[in-house]
């Protein structure tokens, strides 16, 4: 791997920087550069502690509360005002658990479970299109807390979640400056996940020193198949731009359970490769898989056996880590992709 993930929408700081100290650690044991990137969580709406988690069965009737201190609920949802109403679908951990509102008042949101499943704490909520960040600011207070301690930590990068146009990069690039105070400033990574960034993606390419194809949420603001063509849109701007560009999400999803990726997992790291993209992404494969080792050696030997296809640099390259570093800004080669891993 080349860059690890310190994911801030989950975990503590303190065990952040348990796993920087190991990343390094282990780097300089391999005699290896490896970077840090914080990844903010931005404006993601996330429940709160479900315990040992809930199993929901279609046709349950559940209830949501932003008041779970004095509401009697099934799912809290700290803090969030949820602008819903009666007929709207609320998506649940990326999509796989699907509830329709019947009813809903100032303190608590009825809902119907339409596609069950079973539900751990802190899980993504997926409000309708149009109303999931409509009225979020770049970065909320628990960002820029991260943001400084991220900074402490020596990241060189830092990702900004749900941004929707250049204007977002550069109230975070005044926050980063104003935190680094004369530090090394990290390079700033837009992660291209609602439509409105999609709808301004020229000028966040422009803003920023980085972009990431966060296919997750995109893939539930946009219909599934516009997200492939969207994905290469964004590859070829980003090449044509001299930024870097990373391919997140699902990748080898099949892999936190089983020691073998998907025929169709397999092609879509390939096809990134191809595309052009300067890292693909493992997240749940490495943070919770049962095979996280393991999947990092699969996307390696997939990436480095489409580089030997199309005669281009293997993954190690010294200028693909210059270009992450920016110490470059001449264009991408064709395909000179890295790994970039979540923290193990």
């Amino acid at each position: 791997m080349d860059v690890a993930r310190l994911n801030f929408s989950h975990g503590t700081h303190e065990t952040h920087a348990e796993m920087a100290a190991r990343v390094r650690a282990a780097a300089e044991a391999e005699g290896r550069r490896v970077l840090l990137l914080a990844d903010l969580q931005g404006a993601k709406v996330r429940i709160g502690d479900v315990g040992r988690g809930l199993d929901l069965q279609p046709g349950q009737a559940v209830v949501l509360s932003a008041h779970a201190d004095h509401v009697p609920c099934d799912i809290p949802v700290p803090g969030v005002s949820l602008d819903v109403a009666p007929g709207d679908t609320l998506l649940l951990d990326d999509g796989l658990i699907a509830l329709t509102v019947e009813a809903c008042d100032d303190e608590r949101v009825v809902c119907r479970v339409r596609t069950g499943g079973h539900l751990t704490s802190h899980k993504g909520l997926t409000l309708p299109p149009g109303r999931q960040h409509q009225h979020a600011s770049a970065l909320s207070a628990k960002d820029l807390r991260d943001m400084a301690f991220a900074v402490s930590l020596g990241v060189e990068w830092v990702a900004v979640s749900f941004v929707r146009s250049a204007s977002d990069i550069e109230q975070a690039r005044a926050a980063l400056t104003t935190v680094c105070q004369g530090r090394a400033t990290p390079r700033l990574m837009a992660k291209i996940e609602t439509r409105e960034a999609v709808e301004h993606l020229d000028d966040i390419i422009a803003a920023a020193d980085g972009v990431m194809v966060a296919r997750g949420d995109l893939g539930l603001e946009l219909p599934p198949e516009e997200v492939p063509l969207v994905q290469k849109r964004i590859i070829r701007r980003c090449n044509r731009a001299g930024k870097p560009v990373v391919t997140a999400t699902q990748m080898l999803a099949s892999m936190e359970h089983h020691p073998r990726p998907t025929r169709a997992e397999v092609s879509d790291v390939a096809n990134a490769v191809m595309d052009g993209t300067t890292a693909v992404m493992l997240s749940g494969e490495t943070a919770t898989g049962c095979y996280p080792v393991e999947a990092v050696a699969m996307m390696r030997t997939i990436i480095e056996r489409v580089e030997r296809e199309l005669d281009t640099p293997i993954t190690t390259s010294p200028g693909v880590l210059r270009h992450l570093l920016k110490e470059t800004r001449d264009p991408m080669p064709y395909s000179v992709p890295v790994r970039v891993t979540q923290g193990l």
